[in-house]
């Protein structure tokens, strides 16, 4: 009876596999948000860090409403699975 009662609080055994999307290096990846915001995203590395977790290392441009004065670009770090799910849409060049 303990043991089905902490089970119920605590997820035990194996992690359902989750499929990710193949996230490569050169490709650019696109986030659309409210207000016109537009995240434009281009990998720059993938790779597991020291405790085998993937990360997604990547340059990102910031535009809002298309005006060239509410840009801004950095070079930022995700894991693979929060980079995957936020940018979602593959830009084709």
């Amino acid at each position: 009876m303990l043991s089905e009662t902490v089970g119920s609080f605590f997820r035990t055994g194996p992690k359902p596999e989750v499929r990710l999307p193949d996230v490569e290096v050169g490709k650019l990846y696109r986030h659309s948000g409210p207000g016109n915001l537009q995240e434009t995203a281009k990998v720059v590395d993938v790779g597991p860090d020291a405790v085998g977790i993937v990360h997604v290392r990547f340059e990102v441009l910031v535009e809002r409403c298309r005006e060239r004065h509410n840009n801004f670009a950095a070079v930022r770090t995700l894991n693979l699975e929060t980079f995957s799910s936020h940018f979602s849409e593959l830009v084709e060049a």
